[in-house]
């Protein structure tokens, strides 16, 4: 049954209710990228529900994914039922612990305390979940299987699936840890944890998700584009508001760049930044928007699509290969590049549990180059000496 309001919708929805009506009408983009991770889920859904610790033979031809080119998917599923293992491992003593998986949760039962109506319209399917009755633990997971964006696992869709599924327990539940697993992200955790209580989520629910609803649904409904809820929006790149709100910040552009590097104080410049995310991201999808216009054999005045960089490569690496290896006045090492696997990729030739004290002694990971965001990122900011300081060490010593 579709969800008016699906929970992976939240984020843009509690930001930006005016979004709901704009919306309304405008189908929903696919993409290959959302098609493969559909098909990951539906693999980790069979793997869990036949209790199976790796991805069975009969599964991989079932869903395509038995080639050498697919074995990066296979390892992102392996990533995922590893996690699981682990966590099952974690909680061996309870004898009442359970876990569900793909199961449809429901905010309809919140109506009587919310008197929102609209909550009987928000509604999704949870990846995974894990119960453990005796301890009042609740964990709630969903996987992600998207490379370059990376989730956080406090966000309105994980709250909205966490109440959902508390709302079908019959025990007092304590705890409950919100997890995402996103296992081919290219840096930073796979999986990451953060504990919340019923009582908290409760709170979200009448301070956040209420006033929200009621408002889309509002004569006046509020508009507020940001990075977070313009980010999966539909009508993103034809939005009035985000339009406004773009042009603004591209005159705030020559406004304080009029005024480096005297004139500007550091608050100015803090404000401004704010601002610097959502325009780039702005102008990007304008230049998609209009390549899709000509993708689709549309013309545009005095633009057009041309075939960009593009490096050689072998017709048929194979017969290449065989070609070269006839002709006698080349030799095996004059024809091929040989490289050291990577740390990453030698771990998972071992495996995880056969990695020693001394293998992890090999490896460094040097620091990644700085980057310049906003003061609620989760990292660590990175601490730089300065000429004064490094004077003063001078001194001391």
């Amino acid at each position: 049954m579709h969800s008016k309001y699906s929970p992976s919708q939240l984020p843009r929805i509690v930001t930006c209710p005016g979004s709901v009506i704009s919306t309304k009408d405008v189908s929903k983009e696919t993409s290959s990228y959302a098609e493969e991770g559909t098909m990951l889920h539906a693999v980790v859904e069979e793997c869990l529900t036949l209790n199976e610790h790796t991805i069975p033979e009969a599964t991989k031809l079932n869903f395509n994914i038995a080639d050498d080119e697919s074995k990066e998917l296979v390892e992102a599923v392996q990533e995922v039922l590893d996690w699981v293992v682990s966590l099952r491992l974690k909680y061996a003593d309870y004898e009442d612990a359970y876990e569900v998986v793909e199961q449809r949760v429901y905010m309809s039962p919140y109506i009587k305390a919310t008197g929102c109506q609209m909550l009987n319209d928000v509604h999704g399917t949870l990846d995974y979940s894990f119960i453990i009755p005796s301890a009042g633990v609740v964990y709630i997971v969903d996987w992600k299987f998207g490379k370059g964006v990376e989730v956080w696992p406090d966000s309105e869709q994980l709250y909205a699936y966490a109440l959902g599924k508390l709302a079908s327990v019959k025990f007092e539940v304590k705890k409950v840890f919100l997890v995402i697993g996103q296992p081919r992200l290219y840096s930073g955790e796979l999986f990451k944890i953060v504990e919340t209580t019923p009582e908290a989520l409760k709170s979200w629910l009448v301070s956040s998700l209420v006033p929200a609803l009621n408002n889309s649904m509002s004569k006046h409904p509020i508009y507020k584009p940001t990075e977070k809820a313009c980010m999966w929006c539909a009508i993103k790149r034809t939005c009035k508001y985000r339009k406004d709100m773009a042009m603004q910040a591209a005159a705030d552009v020559f406004k304080i760049h009029a005024k480096l590097p005297d004139k500007t104080d550091d608050e100015e410049l803090s404000d401004f930044l704010f601002k610097l995310p959502d325009l780039k991201k702005y102008i990007s999808d304008i230049e998609l928007y209009a390549m899709n216009i000509l993708r689709a054999g549309r013309d545009l005045p005095k633009w057009k699509l041309v075939a960009g960089r593009s490096i050689r490569k072998w017709k048929d690496e194979k017969e290449a290969k065989l070609f070269y290896a006839n002709l006698e006045e080349y030799d095996a090492e004059d024809l091929t590049i040989t490289k050291f696997k990577s740390p990453t990729q030698i771990e998972k030739l071992v495996g995880k549990k056969n990695v020693t004290e001394e293998m992890l002694a090999l490896v460094v990971k040097p620091p990644g180059k700085p980057t310049l965001v906003r003061e609620t990122d989760k990292r660590p900011a990175l601490e730089f000496e300065t000429a004064e300081d490094k004077f003063k060490s001078y001194v001391e010593d």
